[in-house]
């Protein structure tokens, strides 16, 4: 029990602390322990809500999910749909210019000059993208295609990235290879 003197929210007349209070700390006493009993948290895991914490190393949940994005362009090709291949491509080139912005505007060291332009290059290529996507004709897949390269080249050569992990880099140049023979290979199915 605390003090009266300690603090201003005691309650007179009982000398403890309200009701409301008194909840919301033993309500956040319990959801700190399930939270430990049921989510593991550290620097090299993921947390899983489920019965048994099982812990993903990050390195190789993103190699991971990297090539499991991949899956999404195979069944395309297989079952054919070159709309699903291209709105596909297209989601995806949107989430990977989304890291550009990202790391744009999480990074200070580079000049006002670049981040603009990695910010406006990110816009451009979606925006190329979107267009590309009610092109009837597979032409639209090599579009597709020379804009993985593009932001490929961009994330080799631009400052900004120099710090992304090596993984990460060796990941996406692979991920990268594959996707644009993939959207090669629907060109020439398609």
């Amino acid at each position: 029990m605390l003090e009266k003197a300690e603090t201003p929210c005691i309650d007179n007349k009982r000398g403890e602390l309200p009701l409301g209070m008194r909840l919301g700390m033993r309500l956040g006493k319990r959801l700190r322990k399930v939270e430990a009993k049921w989510f593991r948290f550290t620097s090299k895991s993921i947390p899983v809500p489920f019965l048994i914490p099982i812990p993903i190393p990050m390195p190789k949940l993103v190699v991971v999910l990297g090539f499991l994005g991949i899956l999404p362009f195979l069944v395309a090709i297989v079952w054919p749909s070159l709309l699903a291949f291209k709105i596909y491509s297209l989601a995806i080139l949107a989430f990977l210019s989304g890291n550009w912005w990202s790391t744009a505007l999480l990074v200070r060291s580079q000049s006002e000059v670049q981040l603009t332009l990695t910010i406006l290059f990110s816009n451009l290529v979606v925006l190329a993208a979107v267009a590309v996507v009610f092109v009837e004709h597979s032409v639209g897949l090599f579009v597709l295609a020379l804009l993985y390269l593009l932001m490929l080249i961009g994330e080799r050569q631009l400052s900004i990235f120099e710090k992304q992990p090596k993984y990460y880099a060796a990941m996406r140049f692979g991920v990268t290879t594959v996707v644009v023979l993939l959207h090669l290979l629907a060109a020439w199915r398609f």
